[in-house]
């Protein structure tokens, strides 16, 4: 459940919570090394649009796909920034192929644990097989997950906070049954803590998991690293980062 009225104090810290940091703007730099200019981006649950607005500055063809009104509106407003080939729409992954063009993007993102909410199997199987769909015939798809390799949820798990100077984030995986749920609160540098989800569904996926799915929706390549830098994946490591073609 989203507490909608905390929803607001989420996105007011989002862009210093979630920086578009050096590591990232050199990753994504690669990648674009591999395809013709303009590079064509689609990210999914873009939030605030830092990282598209980023690449669209790069002179990259970008899009951003974001259900949340009050994130939304806050990427939008970047779009006034002429010469830039940007746009967010208001739409969910799982309704991507009824409006976008096939095999038309080089690369599609999902970051920030933003798959975890695809909680259902038959949904996650249709969204990689709709990913490579959108996807150019080299394109890539790039997952960004916490690292849930021998981590269970017993009944809770905390995930590790995320700090800015004005904020941190808190998040704990809760295990009833067979279903997962997901709890994030923001504390504010007053030191008092906002419910932001709340008993949210969502699912665990795995290496294992990421790679099953990858191979049925037909991706022949599929690595995984422990951070934008592309340092080895273990599983110690905090993150992981997929990236499959």
């Amino acid at each position: 459940m989203i507490d909608m009225e905390n929803v607001e104090l989420f996105n007011e810290y989002y862009d210093e919570l979630f920086p578009v940091s050096e590591d990232i703007k050199e990753f994504y730099l690669e990648i674009t090394k591999k395809y013709k200019m303009p590079t064509k981006f689609l990210r999914i649950a873009s939030n605030t649009g830092g990282l598209e607005y980023h690449l669209a500055l790069e002179g990259h063809d970008v899009t951003g796909l974001e259900e949340e009104l009050s994130l939304l509106e806050s990427a939008s407003r970047r779009r006034r920034y002429p010469n830039t080939a940007l746009r967010f729409l208001n739409m969910s992954g799982l309704e991507m192929t009824h409006f976008l063009g096939e095999g038309f993007y080089n690369v599609i993102s999902v970051l920030y644990n933003q798959l975890l909410f695809i909680h259902d199997e038959i949904l996650i199987k249709k969204f990689f097989f709709d990913c490579k769909k959108l996807l150019s015939q080299d394109g890539s798809l790039v997952l960004q997950l916490w690292n849930l390799e021998g981590r269970h949820p017993s009944p809770m798990l905390a995930m590790p906070t995320i700090e800015s100077e004005r904020a941190k984030l808190f998040y704990q995986i809760w295990q009833e049954t067979e279903r997962f749920s997901l709890n994030m609160d923001i504390e504010r540098s007053n030191g008092k803590i906002y419910p932001v989800l709340t008993k949210t569904e969502i699912q665990l996926y795995r290496p294992i998991d990421i790679k099953r799915l990858a191979e049925e929706a037909g991706f022949q390549s599929i690595a995984f690293y422990a951070d934008f830098q592309k340092n080895p994946f273990t599983k110690e490591s905090e993150m992981l980062l997929a990236v499959l073609s």
